[in-house]
């Protein structure tokens, strides 16, 4: 079974930080992240630090999913929860995301604006 700092070090890297930046994000000296990444288990305060670094949810690093239950938003599955997400899948994600925001716009405004020249009976 991977360790959970093993799988921290896999996770910084693939998010594209080296150890020391990462370290620097979450406000850790290198030399306390390693030596945090080399206790079995992470502790809680340093875990919820790095989650919150990585954007992830413990249950990544624990394997516990008990631990993600908490902190998992309505609708999130567990799938979601247990394997890290694709970079270009996210952001395509957030883009329909925003696309669907501005339809929504457009089509408020339209409504307004056909209901303002008479094109469109008011609502009763």
């Amino acid at each position: 079974m991977q360790k959970q700092g093993e799988k921290v070090a896999i996770l910084i890297r693939a998010k594209g930080w080296t150890q020391k930046e990462f370290a620097e994000h979450i406000g850790y000296t290198p030399e306390h992240l390693s030596r945090i990444l080399n206790e079995e288990p992470i502790k809680p305060r340093p875990l919820d630090r790095i989650v919150k670094g990585l954007n992830i949810y413990p249950v990544l690093i624990t394997g516990n999913k008990e631990l993600g239950k908490g902190n998992m938003p309505e609708g999130v599955s567990e799938e979601t929860v247990m394997y890290p997400a694709d970079p270009e899948k996210t952001a395509l994600l957030e883009e329909i995301k925003q696309l669907r925001e501005e339809n929504q716009r457009l089509k408020a405004a339209l409504y307004d604006e056909m209901r303002l020249s008479g094109r469109l009976p008011e609502a009763p």
